[in-house]
C-alpha cells in the first residue's frame, strides 16, 4: 500500500501537483511520513515561495 502511495505521489508530481502530491505522502505510514518530511517541507516551502511570487505580480 505505501509503494502505491508512493507512485500515486510521483504521478501528482509528474503532472505538476505539489499539493497532491505532498497529500499522498501524508497517507503514508508514520515511518515512511517521517523519512520523507524533509522532502514534504521544501516542498511546502517552494508551495510559499510561488505564493507570495504570484502576490508580487499581482500587485
Amino acid at each position: 500500500a505505501a509503494a502505491a502511495e508512493v507512485e500515486r505521489a510521483r504521478r501528482a508530481l509528474d503532472a505538476g501537483d505539489l499539493d497532491g502530491a505532498i497529500a499522498r505522502l501524508g497517507r503514508l505510514p508514520l515511518p515512511a511520513q517521517e523519512a520523507m518530511q524533509p522532502w514534504t517541507e521544501q516542498a511546502r516551502g517552494l508551495i510559499a515561495a510561488r505564493a507570495a511570487l504570484a502576490g508580487l505580480s499581482a500587485r
